[in-house]
C-alpha cells in the first residue's frame, strides 16, 4: 500500500508538471519536434484521469478525510482536478491516518 501511494502522489505531481511542459515545448519552443510529447500525451492523461477517479473515491470513503469535507473536496477535485491533486495527496494520502 506504501507503494501505491508513492506512485499516486509521483503521477499527483507529474501530471500537471507534463502538461505545462507541454504547453511549453509543443506551442512556443519546438513546434515541429515535439512527437515524443504528443505520444505521451494519451498515457498522461489516461494516468491523471485514473489518478483523479482514485482519489475522489478515496475522499468519500476514508476516514482520513474529515466527513466535514469529503463533498468540498469532491468538488474541488471535479472542478480544480490535476492541479489539486498534489495537495489533497500531501494532506490525506500520504499518511493515510484518521484525522481527529
Amino acid at each position: 500500500m506504501r507503494a501505491l501511494r508513492l506512485i499516486t502522489g509521483l503521477i499527483s505531481v507529474l501530471v500537471p508538471t507534463y502538461l505545462l511542459a507541454y504547453f511549453l515545448v509543443v506551442r512556443v519552443v519546438w513546434p515541429r519536434d515535439a512527437s515524443i510529447f504528443d505520444y505521451a500525451l494519451p498515457i498522461v492523461a489516461g494516468l491523471g484521469l485514473l489518478t483523479l477517479i482514485g482519489s475522489i473515491s478515496y475522499a468519500l470513503r476514508s476516514d482520513a478525510v474529515p466527513s466535514e469535507k469529503r463533498a468540498l473536496w469532491v468538488v474541488v477535485l471535479l472542478f480544480v482536478n490535476i492541479y489539486a491533486l498534489p495537495f489533497f495527496w500531501f494532506w490525506y494520502v500520504r499518511d493515510q491516518r484518521p484525522r481527529p
